[in-house]
C-alpha cells in the first residue's frame, strides 16, 4: 500500500508540476457595473507551479497605475488611494478584483498580470462599464398657450443606458407626443415627463400647461319681473381664461359710463342692465337682461 500510494503521488506531483499556465476563465470586456453597486472581476486558470507575482493596474493611454502587488500568493495590500473601495487578491487556481460601490469615474481599463513560478505569464485586460440610473437634466416650464396653438414639452434626459422618455397627461394617464398640436381648453392640466433605462428608478417631473380662450356665452341670462321694493341680482354667464373682466351698464348702450364691476349685479330699479365681459383673448361679449317692478295687484 505505501509503494502504491508514492507512485500515485509521484504522478500527481509530476502531472502538477508540468501544467501549462492558462486562463480557464476570465471576465467579458467589456463587463458591465451598476453605480453604486459592487463588481467583482474573476479570472481563473492553471499555473505552472505556484503563484511567483500578481499585480492588478489601471491602464491609461500608453501607461499603467498601480492598484496592488504581491510576490506570494493571497490577498493583495492595494495602495493606499484604492484602499476605501478596491479588493484584490489571487491564488494559485483564482485572481479577483473587486470595486465597493462603484463610481462613474471607475469605468476604466483594468488588467491582471499573474506570473507563475514555473513558465508562462497571464495578462489580460478588462474594459468596465459603468451603468447609472436615469436623471431629468432639463425640462420646459409651465406654459401658457392659446386655444388652437400647437404645444411642444422638451425634457431632457440622462443616464446609461440612454433613457426611454415618456409624457403622460395625469388627467387620464394618456401617454401623449410631442408636439401638441391644435390645443384644446379640455387639455390644460398637468404633463409629467418620466425617464428610465431599467437601472433604478424611473424620474419624474412634472409641467403644467394653460390654455388660454376668449369669453364665450354659456346662457343668454334672464329677464325678471319682481314686486315694487324687490330686487334681483342679475349675473353674467360667460366664461372664458383668463378669468374674464365683467363690466355692467344701464341700459344697453354700453358706451355709458358703468354703474359697477363685477360678476354679479344686484339691480334695484326697472331696466335693462347689460354686462361686457373681455379678457386678453378675443373679443367682448354682452349679455343684456331687463328686470320689470309690478305695481300691488298686477
Amino acid at each position: 500500500m505505501s509503494a502504491a500510494f508514492n507512485f500515485v503521488a509521484l504522478l500527481l506531483a509530476i502531472l502538477f508540476s508540468s501544467l501549462e499556465s492558462a486562463f480557464i476563465k476570465k471576465p467579458s470586456s467589456p463587463s458591465y457595473a451598476v453605480e453604486g453597486q459592487n463588481i467583482t472581476l474573476a479570472w481563473t486558470y492553471t499555473l505552472d507551479g505556484a503563484v511567483g507575482f500578481s499585480q492588478f493596474t489601471i491602464v491609461t493611454g500608453g501607461s499603467e497605475l498601480l492598484i496592488g502587488k504581491k510576490f506570494d500568493p493571497g490577498v493583495i495590500r492595494v495602495k493606499p488611494e484604492y484602499q476605501a473601495r478596491f479588493r484584490a487578491r489571487a491564488t494559485k487556481t483564482r485572481a479577483e478584483l473587486s470595486i465597493l460601490a462603484v463610481q462613474r469615474s471607475d469605468e476604466r481599463t483594468y488588467r491582471v498580470n499573474v506570473v507563475p513560478t514555473g513558465a508562462g505569464s497571464l495578462v489580460q485586460s478588462v474594459d468596465i462599464i459603468v451603468n447609472f440610473p436615469p436623471t431629468i437634466v432639463e425640462i420646459s416650464g409651465s406654459q401658457t398657450v392659446t386655444e388652437g396653438e400647437n404645444v411642444t414639452l422638451k425634457c431632457l434626459a440622462d443616464g446609461k443606458l440612454m433613457p426611454n422618455i415618456i409624457w403622460t397627461r395625469l388627467s387620464d394617464n394618456r401617454v401623449v407626443s410631442m408636439t401638441l398640436t391644435d390645443i384644446r381648453r379640455q387639455d390644460a392640466g398637468v404633463y409629467r415627463c418620466i425617464v428610465y433605462n431599467g437601472i433604478g428608478s424611473p424620474a419624474a417631473r412634472d409641467v403644467f400647461i394653460v390654455v388660454q380662450y376668449p369669453v364665450e356665452a354659456i346662457g343668454f341670462g334672464e329677464n325678471a319681473r319682481v314686486p315694487q321694493g324687490g330686487n334681483k341680482r342679475f349675473s353674467c354667464p360667460v366664461d372664458g381664461n383668463p378669468k374674464p373682466n365683467i363690466t355692467w351698464y344701464r341700459s344697453s348702450e354700453v358706451s355709458e359710463t358703468p354703474i359697477f364691476s363685477g360678476e354679479k349685479l344686484e339691480a334695484r330699479e326697472s331696466g335693462c342692465y347689460t354686462c361686457v365681459a373681455s379678457n386678453s383673448v378675443g373679443n367682448p361679449v354682452s349679455i343684456t337682461q331687463c328686470l320689470e317692478k309690478s305695481l300691488p295687484g298686477h
